[in-house]
């Protein structure tokens, strides 16, 4: 708590970090890039509770159409989806990572600015998305022989609605990717993580260290240092930063 209070005065005054902040939606595709597994699995969860949510209201009222259509045309649906959710997944990421990635190339420290624009682009958010939407259709047309055409219906809304945020993650990734080509956006890009992540995080490290060290003066740790020339008989306590966060 006293970190957060810390971080939070500090980010008050810091005109920089006022100047130079990510939107709302830069930090969360920072956060899904530098967090794929917790990000993979929070869409599967959601995936889930909102087929569940699915099951008990009644969707036929809004596609009141779908009951009129053949199974085949409804298979026929589903499959169209798969395959341009497909073709997108297959087509575009990997095209344009491996041309952005050539291109840096010839830059100094070509990784780094990789590594930024990866983040920069939300490619990594976007591509997990795309992937987690196939794999999840794969699942749901093995299921298909067992649970039959009537789950279509709400498989077939929710594969719909992910597509279409996964549209609009491909285009942000697109735009981003044209944009990051301009040598001043990368330069700009590369600042705005080391003032909005980068330096934070060094700096919540390095106050974590010193909020202890303040511990013994402030009487949250009920024995004197060793340091102190004044200190009674008794236990006395040695904080040092040697293995700090290792126990």
């Amino acid at each position: 708590r006293v970190l957060r209070r810390d971080g939070a005065e500090w980010r008050a005054f810091n005109r920089y970090r006022k100047e130079f902040a990510l939107s709302r939606l830069e930090r969360e595709l920072i956060f899904a890039g530098e967090h794929p597994v917790r990000f993979s699995l929070s869409l599967l969860m959601l995936f889930l509770a909102l087929l569940a949510l699915g099951q008990v209201l009644p969707l036929d009222r809004f596609v009141a159409d779908w009951a009129s259509w053949k199974p085949s045309e409804q298979l026929a649906h589903f499959s169209t989806l798969w395959s341009v959710q497909a073709t997108l997944a297959a087509l575009v990421y990997p095209i344009v990572i491996a041309f952005v990635t050539i291109f840096l190339q010839r830059r100094p420290a070509a990784e780094t600015f990789v590594h930024m624009y990866v983040l920069h682009s939300g490619a990594l958010a976007a591509g997990l998305s795309s992937l987690a939407l196939l794999i999840v259709m794969a699942v749901q047309y093995v299921l298909l022989p067992s649970y039959g055409t009537a789950s279509l219906l709400i498989w077939v809304e929710l594969d719909a609605a992910w597509f279409l945020v996964n549209a609009v993650l491909t285009t942000y990734f697109l735009f981003r990717t044209v944009e990051f080509l301009r040598p001043e956006v990368q330069l700009n890009v590369v600042l705005r993580y080391a003032v909005n992540v980068a330096l934070p995080r060094d700096v919540m490290r390095l106050n974590a260290f010193q909020v202890l060290a303040q511990s013994q003066s402030k009487g949250w740790i009920p024995a004197p240092s060793i340091l102190d020339e004044n200190k009674a008989e008794g236990p006395f306590v040695l904080l040092s930063q040697f293995a700090f966060r290792k126990g």
